[in-house]
């Protein structure tokens, strides 16, 4: 008995064992079966119980959609559910509805980002083709195609992960899966829009995921608070599994993925989300081998002339370029905010890549294509806005971008640098400009934000133009004074409000300085009471320039030596500068006039000038066709005329020169119309208005054009010299009266012109041009103004002939101005 009762023993514990073996098979075959997709079907009475709770769910407010009891729908059953075949024939209301109810279960799990399409289109197949298949501007996709509700606090994390990446993805990576998801087309809807960002357009996965994922409608602002702080305590849910997918998928696959799978997608991302992730710098470093970020971009697929307005849209050029600028965001951010992770060179060599990286902006802007130069760069990719992070005012980063700039200073094109200072904010570019506004040459493409330094709303900005302000006054040249009193005083108009005067203290005080009278005036100044008459103007005389022969060109450039012929050696230097450059310019003199006065000491002459080609020394300080000429007994200034008194295409013209202050420094009065009128009715026709009393009216002052400054009581010593009956200060030099006769100045050009309006014979000096035969000229031993000439010259009969080889004239003249 005790054998057999031992037998049965055994065969009951083999029996038990057994048994649980095949528990454990069958268990483990259902696992099997769950993890490979291959879920049983619900039954006809499961079914028709859980479609009528989601039918119940979509009677439901969103609001209460989370304390919604279930009792049919359950995660086991959701999981199943999704996975039989005519569900699909449900309405997308149902299919929608019912992931409510997936929030608690597996079926939104994923390991990648491109699972969630794959199985959003397994479930939306009709919706989703349709969506990608959407190729209209105006479209827009998935804001109306599928409605997603959620994620909610009651979701477990991977589920609110997935629903999240779904509504926080740019939306061009769920419509191309297969392609580069920073690619940009003109018939696009904002594809890099995420669906939960509706409306804005300064896209943010990391602001998504904390703030927009999760919407709901809220009607007072108690309901706002808790839905904010709902949203964001979802978003540091799911935040650590967002980080971690990523990180294991680029540690398996680097960067092999295309559209949501793009290695350079999910750190851009994952730079928004957690930019102070140990993991994703190492992430970046790892891959950017992958990426190179500074190579070169595609080649365009034809000649840029060959391309019509829009046409190249679509050239792979902009998609890889734009994919590049994303990396170096992603990579700056996390250089930024993960700085330990990083060598202390990393920052310096970020900023450099920035630099350099290829300027496929520049390259659309010539397209006509401003899309990916634009919002859309700036907002979206552009590394450079990572510097307007917290982070990236700090004072290190700060000193790293200055010397950045530094570095590109001496860029001809400017491109770049103009690039960098757009994006730095305006209290950088406001520092960076003020360190170099006083470079020789001057740095043209360098400015501050004015109407930010003007309105002064913060203290750095208040304490940056009172360093402008300063300058006014100490500043070396001239030619940057004046434009410290454009810019700060609106040329001058911001002087002369409806009270006449400014209302901002600092204003008031550099108009009270500075600006005496607005750049518009009548003939009579309203301010300064001075009046424009005849004794005050200075007269003008058409001086005659050198004609080609038909063998020799026009000698300008012996013309222009011979106004300065017998000054100080500053003054021929200046002018022999002045025509190397003309000469670099392609330059010619086309028209000269002379400014005098009998009893001033200074005179003016405008010279007229066409220009073939820019400027190629920016130290000289004229940019457009016409130069003055400042001449004073032994000095030679020049002066550029601001492009404010030229008017467009160079319209208006010198009308009147005066000095009603007696400061010694010329005003120049400019208008369009007063040497144009005839007096009859084609003045009408014409639309000249010759019955004005206003024209345009600056004072020069050192080497530029300025503003008027009533100044009758200044600069009385400092070399402005009166005449007491007449100056010849460009025909004879005032020189001391022991200078040797060779020194004495002739200045024979000037001579002739002066000579011309009062005798009847050409005083060309070229042989068989002119009745000039020689001239001598000396300064008068007592009376230094004046100057003696003597002329040996044809005679002609009154009909001009000349009147035989053996005959010739002599004259004899005292001359002045």
């Amino acid at each position: 008995m005790k054998s057999i009762k031992k037998i049965a023993s055994n065969l009951a514990l083999k029996v038990v064992r057994y048994t649980l073996l095949i528990m454990f098979c069958f268990a483990y075959s259902g696992y099997a079966q769950s993890e490979a997709g291959a879920l049983p079907p619900l039954s006809p009475q499961e079914l028709e119980a859980v479609i009528q709770e989601i039918k119940a769910m979509v009677k439901t407010n969103e609001n209460l959609a989370d304390g919604f009891v279930v009792r049919e729908a359950t995660p086991a059953r959701i999981d199943r559910l999704y996975q039989m075949p005519e569900f699909l024939q449900q309405p997308t209301i149902i299919r929608e509805k019912g992931l409510i109810f997936a929030g608690r279960g597996s079926l939104l799990k994923f390991d990648k980002p491109s699972d969630v399409i794959t199985k959003l289109s397994s479930w939306f197949p009709k919706e989703i083709a349709a969506a990608q298949a959407a190729q209209t501007k105006d479209s827009t996709p998935f804001f109306s195609v599928i409605g997603l509700y959620g994620p909610f606090p009651s979701w477990q994390d991977e589920p609110a992960a997935f629903l999240t990446l779904w509504k926080c993805m740019p939306q061009i990576a769920w419509l191309r899966p297969t392609q580069n998801p920073f690619m940009r087309r003109r018939s696009d809807s904002l594809p890099f829009m995420s669906i939960a960002d509706r409306s804005s357009g300064q896209f943010d996965f990391g602001a998504c995921v904390h703030e927009r994922s999760g919407r709901k409608f809220v009607r007072t602002e108690e309901e706002l608070l808790v839905l904010k702080n709902e949203k964001r305590a979802i978003g540091n849910r799911v935040t650590p599994v967002l980080q971690s997918k990523f990180a294991r998928f680029l540690s398996s696959n680097r960067c092999q993925g295309t559209g949501p799978d793009d290695c350079v997608l999910i750190l851009w991302l994952w730079s928004s989300l957690s930019p102070a992730d140990a993991e994703l710098a190492r992430a970046i470093q790892a891959l950017e081998s992958d990426v190179s970020p500074n190579g070169a971009l595609p080649e365009l697929q034809k000649p840029i002339n060959q391309y019509e307005r829009f046409e190249q849209d679509g050239e792979p050029l902009f998609d890889e370029g734009l994919r590049e600028a994303a990396f170096l965001r992603a990579k700056l951010l996390s250089v930024l905010h993960a700085k330990n992770e990083w060598s202390p060179q990393a920052l310096q060599t970020t900023l450099h890549q920035i630099t350099h990286l290829p300027q496929m902006s520049q390259a659309a802007k010539k397209f006509g294509w401003p899309r990916s130069g634009n919002s859309y760069e700036k907002a979206v990719v552009s590394p450079r806005y990572a510097l307007f992070t917290a982070e990236g005012k700090t004072p290190r980063v700060q000193a790293a971008v200055m010397r950045e700039l530094e570095g590109l200073a001496n860029d001809a094109s400017c491109d770049a640098l103009q690039t960098w200072l757009k994006s730095v904010g305006k209290s950088l570019e406001a520092t960076f400009a003020l360190q170099h506004l006083t470079d020789k040459p001057p740095l043209r493409c360098v400015g501050p934000d004015w109407a930010w330094l003007k309105q002064g709303e913060s203290a750095e900005a208040r304490d940056l133009r009172n360093q402008y302000l300063n300058l006014l006054g100490h500043v070396e040249s001239r030619a940057v004074h004046e434009r410290l009193l454009s810019e700060f005083t609106d040329y001058g108009n911001g002087c002369f409000d409806k009270e006449g005067e400014p209302s901002q203290d600092w204003l008031r005080e550099v108009c009270k300085t500075w600006v005496a009278e607005p750049q518009a005036v009548p003939f009579t100044l309203k301010h300064s009471r001075l009046t424009l008459k005849d004794e005050n103007k200075f007269h003008a005389t058409q001086l005659q320039l050198p004609t080609a022969s038909a063998t020799e060109p026009a000698d300008i450039a012996a013309w222009l030596t011979k106004l300065v012929q017998g000054m100080s050696d500053e003054a021929q230097q200046k002018m022999q500068a002045f025509i190397a450059d003309l000469k670099r310019r392609k330059g010619k003199v086309h028209a000269a006039t002379w400014w005098k006065h009998p009893r001033h000491g200074k005179s003016l002459v405008e010279l007229r000038l066409y220009i073939n080609n820019e400027p190629s020394n920016p130290e000289w300080p004229y940019t457009g066709p016409r130069i003055l000429l400042i001449f004073d007994a032994q000095t030679l200034t020049l002066i550029g005329v601001p492009e404010r008194f030229r008017g467009g295409n160079d319209r208006r013209e010198i009308v009147h020169v005066s000095d009603l202050d007696e400061d010694g420094n010329l005003e120049v009065w400019w208008a369009e119309s007063f040497r144009k009128c005839q007096g009859d009715d084609s003045d009408l026709e014409r639309e000249i208005d010759c019955a004005a009393r206003m024209a345009e009216m600056g004072e020069i002052k050192g080497d530029a054009l300025s503003y008027f400054a009533n100044a009758p009581h200044t600069n009385k010593s400092s070399g402005v010299r009166k005449a007491s009956t007449s100056n010849a200060a460009l025909m004879a030099a005032r020189v001391p009266a022991n200078t040797r006769d060779d020194q004495r100045p002739c200045n024979a050009v000037l001579i002739g012109s002066v000579l011309g309006d009062k005798l009847d014979f050409n005083f060309r000096m070229r042989v068989n041009e002119g009745d000039v035969i020689a001239l001598v000229c000396k300064t008068h031993p007592v009376h230094l103004e004046q100057t003696i000439v003597a002329i040996f010259h044809e005679l002609k009969d009154k009909q001009g002939n000349d009147v035989g080889e053996d005959k010739k004239g002599f004259m004899l003249a005292v001359i002045d101005a």
